[in-house]
């Protein structure tokens, strides 16, 4: 069902694009697939700069709708960009998706590691780096000596697919190394800015319907743990399980994930 209301995708990472998304379902749903802006990086706050430019870019979107509201659907860290508009701009929303949402960046790297180890022959370093991490979660050098460990594995990005989307997951992998789907020192000038605010997400002046989708073979988002923290923001919350990993959007066809603004309820 198509709608009068606009989307606006916000993408995961930080640092990732929405390149695979506008391959995958090109003009095939009523969706805005944003990139955040490199430039961010060049801020004296990457991570303040980046809400502030999905601010601008929602209100934009909005403004192409009479009713002068947008829908939001955010993927993994995108999840904390929906939520940070939602508190900022909450009569502009009529909306809310998000898909695979993570609220913390070190549970989702500590999760990540401990699937990594398996493909490692020797994973003391990597059981090292995720204790220090574990011990202190704020610390963001603890955070980049996991990231360094985790990056050097060839397979860690098995991690964000399900095991029957092979196909998917190895044409993932090709673009990646085409296209600048991902921007490596973006991710750690946005995480870097981020790091010390992540957690919880606070209660949200937002009223509106949120739909929140999960992976059911997601390894990277505990949705029993993580659902509950959604429940204390918002409202009004929905959930559900699809047959996929965390890439819901590029994993899963549309009818699974995607639900038009007014159906949302």
């Amino acid at each position: 069902m198509t709608s009068a209301i606009p989307t606006l995708f916000l993408h995961g990472g930080p640092g990732l694009s929405a390149i695979g998304e506008r391959l995958v379902h090109r003009t095939s749903l009523p969706i805005d697939w944003w990139d955040e802006p490199r430039t961010v990086t060049t801020a004296p706050r990457p991570f303040c700069a980046l809400v502030d430019a999905a601010a601008e870019r929602a209100r934009a979107v909005a403004a192409s709708s009479a009713g002068g509201k947008v829908h939001l659907v955010g993927h993994s860290f995108g999840a904390v960009l929906a939520h940070r508009l939602s508190l900022r701009m909450p009569e502009r929303i009529a909306a809310i998706t998000l898909l695979a949402p993570t609220h913390d960046l070190a549970d989702v790297f500590v999760r990540l590691a401990s699937h990594v180890t398996q493909f490692v022959d020797d994973p003391a370093p990597l059981d090292e780096a995720i204790a220090r991490l574990l011990a202190a979660p704020r610390d963001f050098a603890a955070a980049q000596a996991l990231f360094g460990l985790v990056f050097t594995v060839p397979d860690f990005l098995t991690a964000y697919w399900s095991p029957w989307a092979d196909e998917r997951r190895a044409w993932f992998g090709d673009l990646m190394q085409k296209e600048p789907v991902f921007d490596g020192a973006a991710f750690d000038a946005i995480a870097g800015d981020a790091w010390a605010e992540l957690g919880p997400p606070a209660v949200s002046g937002f009223a509106g319907p949120v739909d929140i989708v999960y992976g059911d073979a997601d390894v990277l988002v505990d949705a029993p743990a993580s659902l509950p923290l959604w429940q204390g923001a918002f409202r009004q919350v929905t959930s559900r399980v699809v047959h996929a990993g965390h890439m819901i959007q590029l994993e899963s066809p549309a009818p699974a994930w995607w639900r038009a603004p007014d159906d949302i309820r």
